[in-house]
């Protein structure tokens, strides 16, 4: 894992740095999204997603066998999971009565899904010894990334229009 330690410094400041300023941001729309009953659910699954790269990385500049990082990646991203199908369940439950459409409903639970899964999976693997399984890891925190700004942005501008 040491070769990977500069990645996971970037990562855990990168994390650390996006989870403060979205919650920042979040705050100045707090009215707004709690208007809204699928939001809430949906901004602590994005603040869960950010801190679960956050810990990761922090987890992987520890001194610790390459098994325990995997389990700990495991779990972190099953915790994030879970927030994020809670947050797909309320989507789905409440689209109708938001009038938002069933599609965009079943696009938020499969972008949580994506958003999670894969650095879940990535630490399954690491902690079997799987080759490559910390590129899979890798490849789940730019995605978790990726995503986790999209929902900010709808939790941070979209919601205004």
């Amino acid at each position: 894992m040491e070769q990977w330690s500069d990645f996971f410094v970037a990562t855990a400041g990168a994390a650390a740095a996006l989870a403060g300023l979205v919650i920042v941001a979040m705050s100045v729309n707090v009215a707004q999204i709690i208007k809204f009953p699928q939001l809430p659910p949906r901004a602590g699954a994005t603040i869960a997603s950010l801190v679960m790269a956050l810990l990761t990385a922090l987890a992987g500049l520890a001194h610790q066998p390459d098994r325990i990082f995997g389990l700990e990646t495991l779990a972190f991203g099953l915790i994030s999971w879970a927030l994020h199908l809670h947050s797909g369940r309320v989507a789905l439950r409440t689209g109708r009565a938001t009038g938002r459409s069933r599609e965009e409903a079943v696009r938020v639970v499969l972008l949580g899904q994506l958003q999670t899964l894969p650095l879940a999976a990535g630490g399954a693997l690491v902690a079997l010894a799987a080759p490559g399984g910390v590129y899979v890891v890798f490849a789940g925190i730019l995605t978790l990334f990726a995503l986790a700004m999209l929902d900010a942005w709808v939790l941070l501008i979209e919601i205004l229009r």
